[in-house]
This record gives C-alpha cells, sequence and structure tokens, in this order.
C-alpha cells in the first residue's frame, strides 16, 4: 500500500505531551453538559458523571494566559498545524475526492481505492441518508509510518501496540450530504459551521446522548498563525485546544475518559487577494500577520482530533500546559477508578459542494458532511467487538445532529 496520505499524528497511539508545539496558551475551563441548550453553556464551570456543575477548580483563572514549555513560539505552532493538514487533507479526501485524478504527493486512485464501502443506512423515513465506508491500516503499514517519526515514543509505542503486537488500526468514515437550508430535516451552512468550526465540543456535548461532559482545558493562541499551503490547498482561521471528553459505554461498563487535541481550520480561497487596511492588495503567500484574518474563506473546514496518551500522567504543579487540569482529570485507568482512559482518532471535512458536483444542482446547493474515526476504547472491549459497533454508532450521530439542530431553531424562535 501506498503510505503517502499516512503518517505518524494522526494515529490510534496518539501525540505525546512532548511532541505538542510551544506557544501562547489561554486557559478557558468551559464545561458543557449533554442533552441540553447551547444557549445553557457556563464559561467557568465543569461537569461531573452525573451533569453537576462546579464552579472554576483549576488553578487559573478564567482565559490566564500562560506560555508552553517552548514559550511563545508561532513558527512552531505553525510547523505542527502543517503536519496535521499534511497527514489529514488527503486521508479524508481519498473518501470522496474533490478531484479524481494523481496531484503532487497524491496517492491518485491506489489511494481511492483503499476506503472500501461498508453499506449505507437511513434515517427518518429515508430523508436521510449515511454512506459508510471502512480503511485498514496494518500493522506493518503503521511500522513503517511510526520510522518516520523523530519522536522515539512514537517509534517505540507503534512497535508495542502496532506492528510489534500484531495490531492494526481500523477506521470508519460515513459520508452524508445535506440541503443547505435551516429547514427540518437539514441544515443550513451557517448552521453547520457554527457547530462544528466554532463550537465543536459543546455542539458535540449537547447533541449526542452517550457524552457525559466535555471540557475544554487549554487553547492555544493562533492569531499569529499564517495561511498554509498543503496539496495546492490554503487553510486558515485556525484554532487548537485541549479537551477533556467524558462518554458514557453504559453499566455495566466504566465511562470512558477521552484527552483530546482538538484542531480546526478553514479553507481559504487561493485566487483572491488579500486586501490590507491600507488598500493594497497583497496574495497569499504574503504572510504577514495582521493581513491573515482578512482572507476570504471557502466554504470548508477541517476538525482533526487525536488523543494526548500521556495527560494524565504528568504532574501538573510541574508542568504548566497540564497545569489547567481539573478534578475532572483525576481519574485513572485502574479497577479503583469509575473510568477508563481511552482513546481516538479522527478526521472530520464538511464542506459546501459546487453546483457543478454530484449530488448538487444549480440553485440547489448542498453540504457534504464526512466524518472519519478510529477508536479503542481500552478495557475488557475486544477490539474486533468495537469494530463491529462503531459504524452504526457513528451514523446516527447525522439524524442525532439534525434532530437537535431543529429543536434549536424552534427555541430560538
Amino acid at each position: 500500500m501506498a503510505l503517502a496520505s499516512l503518517g505518524p499524528l494522526i494515529r490510534l497511539w496518539g501525540i505525546k505531551s512532548d511532541q505538542l508545539p510551544s506557544g501562547r496558551l489561554v486557559k478557558v475551563g468551559a464545561g458543557f453538559r449533554a442533552g441540553g441548550s447551547i444557549k445553557d453553556k457556563d464559561e467557568d464551570k465543569s461537569f461531573d458523571g452525573d451533569g453537576n456543575a462546579h464552579g472554576n477548580r483549576d488553578g487559573l483563572s478564567h482565559e490566564e494566559d500562560q506560555e508552553g514549555s517552548g514559550g511563545g513560539n508561532s513558527e512552531d505552532l505553525s510547523k505542527f498545524l502543517c503536519s496535521l493538514l499534511k497527514e489529514a487533507v488527503p486521508f479524508i479526501d481519498y473518501v470522496a475526492p474533490k478531484q479524481r485524478k494523481e496531484e503532487e504527493g497524491e496517492e491518485g486512485d491506489d489511494g481511492i481505492k483503499t476506503w472500501k464501502p461498508k453499506g449505507s443506512k437511513a434515517y427518518n423515513n429515508n430523508t436521510i441518508k449515511v454512506d459508510l465506508f471502512e480503511r485498514v491500516i496494518s500493522s506493518k503499514d503503521l511500522e513503517e509510518v511510526a520510522a518516520t517519526s523523530t519522536a522515539t515514543t512514537t517509534r517505540s509505542k507503534a512497535r508495542a501496540e502496532g506492528g510489534g503486537g500484531g495490531g492494526r488500526e481500523t477506521w470508519i468514515c460515513r459520508r452524508s450530504i445535506h440541503e443547505d437550508r435551516p429547514e427540518n430535516g437539514t441544515a443550513s451552512w451557517d448552521e453547520f459551521r457554527d457547530c462544528f468550526k466554532e463550537r465543536h465540543p459543546e455542539t458535540e456535548a449537547l447533541f449526542t446522548p452517550s457524552v457525559v461532559s466535555m471540557v475544554k482545558r487549554v487553547v492555544w493562541d493562533c492569531k499569529g498563525v499564517p495561511p498554509q499551503k498543503v496539496y495546492n490547498e490554503t487553510y486558515s482561521n485556525f484554532t487548537l485546544s485541549i479537551i477533556e471528553a467524558r462518554h458514557r459505554v453504559g453499566k455495566p461498563l466504566k465511562d470512558r475518559i477521552f484527552p483530546i487535541l482538538q484542531m480546526t481550520c478553514s479553507a481559504m480561497d487561493s485566487s483572491q487577494p488579500i486586501t490590507t487596511t491600507a488598500g493594497t492588495a497583497q496574495h497569499n503567500h504574503d504572510r504577514n500577520p495582521q493581513r491573515v484574518q482578512e482572507q476570504k474563506e471557502n466554504r470548508e473546514f477541517l476538525v482533526i482530533s487525536v488523543t494526548i496518551p500521556d495527560y494524565f500522567d504528568s504532574d501538573p504543579s510541574s508542568d504548566s500546559l497540564f497545569r489547567a487540569r481539573g478534578t475532572l482529570s483525576k481519574t485513572g485507568s485502574g479497577s479503583e477508578t469509575d473510568t477508563v482512559i481511552a482513546s481516538y482518532a479522527s478526521i472530520e471535512r464538511i464542506r459546501q459542494l459546487d453546483p457543478s458536483c454530484g449530488g448538487a444542482g444549480v440553485g440547489n446547493r448542498k453540504i457534504e458532511w464526512l466524518m472519519a474515526l478510529t477508536s479503542d476504547a481500552k478495557g475488557i472491549l475486544s477490539r474486533w467487538i468495537q469494530n463491529l459497533a462503531v459504524p452504526g454508532q457513528i451514523a446516527k450521530d447525522v439524524p442525532l445532529f439534525l434532530g437537535w439542530i431543529e429543536k434549536e431553531r424552534e427555541g430560538a424562535k
């Protein structure tokens, strides 16, 4: 198998703390409980496993500035974000390629064939269709990918849990197409963008029944990150944060805790110049951070999530990056606790289809929603049982979101 779209970062083994970028950090500590409205957000609260609200207990005031271990280095942050994009962009594009031809750095038809159709599911009287795909990364390929990493921890972990242990990654992807309208059974582009680009953790907590809580602990300041060009696409408007997610698996199994590094970004219109405040035109290769915010967005964005496997291992009093951890974090994977630390990696792409593309007609714009995921709930659940359950679980997220956003509209009237 060609490995051009694979890399060592967006993997089930995760991104360890010593691989995280330096930069200016902002502590947030915003908690979101399941089953409510987006208007119920509590900025300085987190929620325990029973949904009970607690005040800020994290040792940092709301939005207090701090620096990561490497200081305020925006270049280091830019390189890290670009590395994530170089792995994510081709990997998710092979599910439903925007251009079905081989371009520089891409796998072409061989890459496309790595995703195998796994059937479809229909909801809401067949008005909502979700197509499913599977891609298996072999243990041999994982070892080859790990060998390209400069991180010793990644290489050793890959050999222990990946190729050396006979393991592999099974990715499941769902694809759905939606009318671009704020109506029942669908959603508008503005709704998709607001919910998943701007408010992903709280939106997921509010429409997903299995989510007990989401706590956004730390946010990197990405304002100085210039546009990044990856595979003939330009991306900007970056966000990067650490999120503690607690999911209910169902008794008698313990809840799962996912310490997640999550990045979002928007595709930019590379054909348009950037207009400065002085009224002059500068093109996208101009990396002046003051002009980044004036670049025009395309109607497409990405959300990349990867577990931080050693998030709970370090001493928060001696590590400025993890000093923002709250009491929700004080859990472990041992039998004496009520949770298990689990792992996943995901790539999400949401874009408005061009009218000339299949599935969209002139004057009838549609939205494509892709989400690919690999996960390991750990504990006593075997991987093959998990792999059987995941396709149905992620497919249900589509009607769950559309039903929830419908109630949000009604509540706003």
